[in-house]
This record gives C-alpha cells, structure tokens and sequence, in this order.
C-alpha cells in the first residue's frame, strides 16, 4: 500500500474501511477523502493490533480492518465473516 505510514521494528497498521462500499474510514468512522494520514492507525504488534480490529468489526458490522506490516504486506484481513 503506497499510503501506508512509516513504521518500525514490529509495529502494525490497522486501516478500517466500510464493507459496503470499500470506502477508507479514520477512527471516527468519517470517509477520508485524499490525506490517509488519519486513515491509519499504528500498534506497536500485531498481537495488539488483531483483538482491536476484531473488536472494532464486532461493534459495526459494516466495517472491516486491514492490518499492514511495515513492508505493507497483508497480515490480516477481517470482516463480519472472519472475526
């Protein structure tokens, strides 16, 4: 992901967008529109970051998360059907 925010040793991404439309979504659940600065935010583990984005999915069904490594690969994708 080319917006992804620079992280280091450990820390995760987690990114929400609404699985509706696959619109991006910062923490207050607004749509961002061109600065992705707020679409993200950062945990120091993924083993931090997992529980959050299940949480996160459990409390508003039409969300889902992303949660990127530094290299942005994928490390987890969760939604309504795998939380």
């Amino acid at each position: 992901m080319e917006n992804l925010p620079y992280l280091e040793g450990s820390q995760v991404a987690l990114l929400r967008a609404k699985a509706s439309t696959g619109h991006i979504i910062d923490e207050n659940y607004e749509i961002v529109n061109g600065d992705f600065k707020n679409a993200f935010t950062i945990f120091n583990d993924v083993n931090i970051a997992l529980p959050a984005a299940r949480e996160i999915v459990s409390e508003n069904k039409d969300v889902e998360c992303t949660i990127f490594d530094k290299e942005g690969a994928i490390l987890h994708h969760i939604t309504t059907d795998n939380f």
